[in-house]
């Protein structure tokens, strides 16, 4: 293991650094979430799914595949009781499914929203396939 500024990264190439717990299990703090977001300050998705696209995305799946998203989850460090605000956006053949991370950052996952490798699983399942995952900066009021 390697401990970076705090933060504890797994021994794995590509591993994401684990984000330290929150003293009072609250939300994950801008700073950690801020690492895993890379160079680039993460803009403000003021439009939702229009903005989502404009953004770059973690390297946490690679482009042109998908992957679990306890899977994801785990690699990022991510602790799903930490978060808050789930909701699901769906455009066309895509759902966007986002939760508030930190109290300035949103992570937002892809999935399809037909297909048999997601067939009968609930958007939120952690077995569900995500790609297109990134951070982006939350809006002053999230869309419903």
């Amino acid at each position: 293991m390697v401990v970076l500024a705090g933060l504890v990264a797994r021994a794995e190439v590509g591993a994401a650094p684990r984000l330290p717990p929150g003293p009072d299990g609250g939300l994950h703090s801008d700073a950690a979430i801020r690492a895993l977001a890379g160079a680039d300050e993460p803009i403000r998705a003021a439009d939702g799914v229009d903005d989502y696209l404009k953004l770059p995305c973690l390297s946490v799946v690679r482009p042109g595949q998908s992957r679990p998203r306890a899977e994801v989850f785990a690699d990022l460090g991510l602790d799903e009781g930490r978060m808050r605000g789930r909701r699901e956006e769906a455009v066309d053949k895509v759902i966007f499914l986002v939760w508030q991370v930190s109290p300035s950052y949103d992570l937002v996952c892809m999935t399809g929203s037909k297909g048999r490798a997601n067939a009968g699983l609930d958007p939120f399942d952690p077995e569900r396939l995500v790609y297109g995952v990134r951070i982006v900066r939350r809006p002053a009021e999230p869309k419903r």
